[in-house]
């Protein structure tokens, strides 16, 4: 293995302490002994890199995005609803509202830090799924 996909913030887990947004990892992650400071990212980067091994990281948005409720809940969308299919594939329910200029602001930040710990020339922006039924549950969709 040469590579590592490293797939870190997702629904369920905001663990990124962002410069911008520390209020994030700080209400987003699963408690303060989970969370990754530029630091901690920098030091697995540079040791993966000792060993041959890219470190590419992947920032699951639209979708999976329930984490990042909890420290901005403006820029997400059915949060926690349920019957979660109506919402999403899988729960929790939770996307990044894209219609939102303020969502794009975040995201163009959080994107512009972490392209600054990992130098590799690959970022997964992941571009995941949302539910086909979302449209008729949230008319902002």
């Amino acid at each position: 293995m040469n590579v590592l996909h490293w797939h870190f913030i997702d629904a369920t887990s905001f663990p990124y302490v962002s410069k911008a947004y520390p209020q994030l990892a700080a209400k987003g992650a699963y408690s303060p002994a989970h969370q990754y400071t530029a630091d901690h990212i920098r030091n697995l980067v540079q040791y993966a890199k000792e060993r041959g091994v890219r470190v590419i990281p992947e920032l699951e948005a639209p979708g999976h995005s329930t984490s990042w409720a909890y420290g901005i809940p403006e820029i997400v969308s059915c949060v926690n609803k349920v019957p979660y299919s109506g919402y999403t594939v899988q729960p929790p329910s939770g996307q990044l509202n894209i219609a939102n200029k303020k969502t794009e602001e975040v995201v163009n930040i959080i994107i512009d830090e972490l392209s600054e710990l990992f130098p590799d020339s690959w970022f997964h922006a992941s571009g995941s799924y949302k539910n086909r039924t979302l449209k008729y549950n949230v008319p902002h969709f």
